[in-house]
């Protein structure tokens, strides 16, 4: 038995269809909703994701509400999206009206829309959703469903199948595959460039800790309120894993196997050398174990070379003594300020810069990242050749002008900058502006861990979203091996190598298509929930 449903309180559908289908008076099917304005039949928020969510939500209460139900009785939903960087956004209002119901969601998927094509009119909504409802919940009426619930979900993929196979043909892409690409990093941070699976494990092994299978913040259009929130993340994740005997082992070794995974054939790492003493290891410990890393790397073809990262809070004075420490460390290749640039200066480290030079090590500064250009200039004014970020060298042309005549290395990190709200946007990032400048650029992930993409999902978004191309992404690959810390002869290598490699690719079918599409989960982080603290760890 099937009843149809119908209310003029959400937008009437077109051609022979239905808002809903109520199956033997227990399920409730309810067609996907766009944000349509039911009383005058216009898109609601052209381009304004919240404000579509809104009325998409509406939508959907009034075909339940005529239905019988609300959405107390949602067992099921899925959304689709034109834009995944939306997520967040319509995942927000999206929860105010499912709050503590929690449905089965089903993956989200963005359409891809050809700017060419004009598809049809609901295209202009950035947003289309979709719910199945029950509402009698008896054992009885689930087991009367099941099998139907299943073939309409099979039928409902099918149909999603087919517009994307439709947008393919008449919008192909081509997209290579990076994986094989030689690459070189310079910005890496190793407590944050773990893979998220072996945190997991090592959690669940010391601790009986479930996480999730993915983190919240690696949805697409996640945002951190500050650095102190992107800071909070390793307080509560990677110092409970650090804090075990075997941490530092651990957390090495996975960042080195993900290297090889991506064919990084040289990175600079940076590690906290405060954080070695707070979280109760010896210094020489953990040297030992880089420098037996580096040499395992290296016969795997892997350049590593390892930096300590010096904050600036700290002051001159521990900034001496860790340079002072580190002198006969040969595992030691230099060093990297970093930390809180306001207040700050580069200029006020000038004795631990040089010391570590007369020591013959390299001195690398983050600057221009939180701050304007100002800290910048400090640090150029110092000899510093490689700067960490630098994307607010952009408000200054002088600057810019100086960077390009000296030869200053921009150490890029664009999702990194996304995700801490260091540029407005990703396509609002000034990459391309400082390449054209004739500024030295590397691209890099700086924090892969937490900011989901490690350095090939990044060029691969480059070239996505930025219209970058692999002879783009070869040219700043080769502005980092002549940076690196090389003999000649296995830089010249490395070169060739890189100028020899083709990509090899083909246009995404649907299936590939449907599956970088499908986002995981998120999780969000418990209310008031501080790990370290309940742990009694070093804060």
């Amino acid at each position: 038995m099937r009843e149809v449903i119908q209310t003029d309180q959400a937008p009437a559908p077109v051609g022979p269809y239905s808002q809903a289908i109520a199956a033997s008076g227990k399920m409730i099917f309810a067609s996907g909703q766009i944000a349509l304005d039911p009383s005058t039949g216009a898109i609601v928020g052209e381009g304004d994701v919240v404000a579509q969510t809104q009325q998409v939500m509406k939508n959907l209460a009034a075909v339940l509400q005529a239905a019988g139900a609300d959405f107390s009785h949602v067992v099921k939903t899925g959304v689709f999206l034109a834009d995944m960087n939306d997520f967040a956004a319509m995942n927000q209002v999206y929860s105010q009206f499912l709050m503590r119901r929690q449905p089965l969601h089903g993956p989200v998927l963005r359409w891809r829309v050809c700017p060419r094509t004009s598809l049809s009119k609901w295209i202009a909504s950035r947003l289309y959703s979709g719910c199945i409802a029950v509402v009698s919940r008896s054992d009885k009426d689930y087991r009367a469903v099941l099998l139907p619930f299943y073939c309409r979900s099979i039928a409902a993929l099918s149909l999603s199948a087919v517009i994307f196979s439709w947008a393919e043909l008449l919008c192909p892409r081509t997209m290579p595959n990076l994986s094989a690409m030689p690459k070189a990093e310079l910005h890496l941070h190793l407590e944050g460039a773990f893979r998220w699976p072996t945190l997991r494990r090592a959690l669940f092994r010391h601790y009986g800790l479930a996480l999730p299978v993915a983190p919240y913040w690696h949805a697409p259009g996640y945002r951190f309120q500050g650095f102190s929130d992107f800071l909070q993340l390793f307080r509560d994740y990677v110092d409970p894993w650090l804090c075990t005997p075997l941490g530092y082992q651990e957390i090495i070794r996975d960042v080195v196997e993900g290297l090889r995974i991506q064919n990084i054939r040289y990175a600079e790492i940076d590690f906290s050398v405060a954080l070695i003493e707070r979280t109760g290891h010896s210094l020489e410990q953990v040297l030992a174990l880089l420098e037996e890393e580096a040499e395992a790397a290296q016969r795997r073809g892997i350049e590593v070379r390892f930096f300590a990262g010096i904050n600036r809070h700290f002051g001159l004075g521990q900034a001496l003594k860790w340079v002072t420490r580190l002198q006969r460390a040969p595992i030691i290749a230099g060093i990297d300020l970093h930390g809180d640039e306001v207040g700050w200066s580069a200029g006020l480290f000038q004795p631990a810069f040089e010391l570590a030079i007369a020591q013959g090590k390299r001195v690398k500064v983050h600057a221009g990242e939180m701050t304007g250009p100002q800290s910048i200039r400090d640090a150029v004014a110092l000899g510093i050749l490689q700067i960490g970020h630098g994307t607010s060298s952009i408000q200054d042309p002088e600057l810019m002008a100086m960077l390009r005549d000296r030869q200053v290395l921009l150490e890029l990190c664009p999702t990194s900058n996304e995700r801490l709200g260091c540029v407005a946007s990703y396509k609002a990032h000034p990459l391309w502006e400082l390449d054209r400048a004739g500024i030295v650029i590397t691209i890099n992930s700086d924090d892969s861990a937490f900011f989901g993409l490690n350095l090939t999902d990044e060029m691969t978004r480059l070239m996505a979203e930025r219209q970058v191309t692999v002879d783009d992404l070869k040219r700043w690959t080769a502005n980092a091996f002549r940076q690196a810390d090389l003999g000649e002869q296995r830089r010249s290598q490395l070169l060739q190598e890189l100028q020899a490699w083709t990509p090899t690719a083909e246009p995404n079918s649907t299936a590939d298509l449907l599956k970088s599409t499908v986002e995981p989960g998120c999780h969000p982080r418990a209310e008031g929930h501080a790990w370290g603290h309940e742990w009694g760890l070093p804060q």
